[in-house]
């Protein structure tokens, strides 16, 4: 599954995962945080990073 999470409208999910910066991209596995990436990032990084968990 894909969210996109508004940090205004959700001011305390930041705080639970140490959000500083956005864009924030989060990928979870069995429930964990697996990968964080912050900032932009070109898309064959997403691409690979991507396919590592799919």
């Amino acid at each position: 599954s894909v969210y996109k999470l508004d940090v205004d409208e959700n001011y305390n999910v930041p705080n639970r995962f140490q959000i500083a910066s956005i864009p924030t991209l989060m990928i979870f596995k069995d429930g964990k945080m697996v990968e964080k990436l912050v900032g932009l990032h070109d898309k064959q990084t997403l691409t690979n990073i991507l396919k590592k968990y799919l």
